[in-house]
C-alpha cells in the first residue's frame, strides 16, 4: 500500500524534488542515493548511503524501489537493490512513529558511507536540509538542492500530520516534495557535517512548498539503524612503558 501510493503520488506530481533554496554540488559526507522504480529511470525517493550496502530513507520507500542511483562528483553507481526493510512498528498511516527504513544493495558502493549522528537536537539548532531538483520522466537528475533551517518546538508543527511525536523533529524552512521522503537532514557536531534526520512528509500546497515539515528524528531508532552499520575499527590500548618512578632502578649501596 505504501509502495503504490508513493508511486501514485510521483505520477501526478511528475516527480518534483526541493523547489527552493540553492543548487549545490553533491555532499562528499553524505552520498545521496536516487531510488527509482525503474533502471535509469525517475526517481520516487531519496536515501542516505550509510554502509556500502546499506541506504537508509524512509517507510514509505522501502518496497517502491528497484535500483538505486549513487553520484559523487567524479563518478556515477546504478546499483540494483535487493531488498528494503521499514521500521516493525511502520504502518500505512503517514502520522506512524518510526518512519524509516534501510534498503539492501546487491552490490557494494564504493563511495564511503555518510557519518550518522543520534545525539538529540535542540530547539534552535541550524541544520541542512537536501532535495534533488525537479526530475521527470526521460531519467535522473545531478542537481542537489540544499536548505537551511531550524529546528522548532514539536508543537508548532501540530497542523504538520503526525508532527507532534518523538521520533520526529520540526523544522521551519525547507520546502520539500515527493522525491525528497527518505533525503537527509545534516548538522555540524564537534566540526563535521553529520546527518540527524530524514525527510519523510509535510503538508503541502499546489507548488510543493511548506513552511513547516516534518523530518524523522534518527536518536529515537539508534536500535533499529545500528545493526546496519559497518563497526568501527577496534581501537587498542598501548601498553604504557615504564617510568623512573613506576620502575625504580635498582644501585647497590657503596
Amino acid at each position: 500500500m505504501l509502495a503504490l501510493l508513493v508511486w501514485s503520488l510521483a505520477v501526478s506530481l511528475g516527480v518534483k524534488a526541493m523547489d527552493d533554496g540553492h543548487t549545490v554540488s553533491m555532499p562528499s559526507s553524505a552520498p545521496l542515493v536516487q531510488l527509482s522504480k525503474f533502471n535509469e529511470g525517475p526517481h520516487i525517493c531519496t536515501g542516505v548511503l550509510i554502509a556500502p550496502n546499506v541506504v537508509l530513507t524512509a517507510a514509505v520507500c522501502a518496497d517502491a524501489s528497484k535500483t538505486a542511483t549513487i553520484r559523487s562528483k567524479e563518478d556515477v553507481e546504478h546499483l540494483e537493490i535487493a531488498s528494503g526493510r521499514a521500521h516493525r512498528t511502520v504502518s500505512d498511516d503517514m502520522a506512524t512513529q518510526y518512519d524509516v527504513a534501510v534498503v539492501l544493495l546487491r552490490q557494494k558502493s564504493k563511495q564511503p558511507p555518510a557519518k550518522l549522528s543520534f545525539d538529540t537536537l535542540s530547539i534552535g539548532k541550524q541544520v541542512l536540509t537536501y532535495g534533488l531538483s525537479q526530475a521527470f520522466f526521460d531519467g535522473a537528475t545531478s542537481q542537489v538542492r540544499e536548505m537551511n533551517g531550524i529546528v522548532m518546538s514539536p508543537s508548532d508543527c501540530n497542523p504538520v500530520p503526525g508532527a507532534a511525536i518523538d521520533s520526529a523533529i520540526c523544522i521551519s524552512g525547507p520546502l520539500s516534495c515527493i522525491g525528497d521522503f527518505g533525503s537527509p537532514v545534516m548538522a555540524v557536531v564537534d566540526g563535521q557535517h553529520v546527518v540527524v534526520g530524514l525527510s519523510t512528509w509535510s503538508r503541502q500546497s499546489p507548488t510543493c512548498g511548506t513552511f513547516l515539515a516534518r523530518y524523522t528524528r534518527l536518536s529515537t531508532m539508534r536500535d533499529f539503524i545500528e545493526p546496519y552499520l559497518v563497526p568501527p575499527p577496534t581501537e587498542t590500548t598501548p601498553t604504557p612503558t615504564p617510568t623512573s618512578s613506576q620502575c625504580p632502578v635498582y644501585r647497590p649501596s657503596l
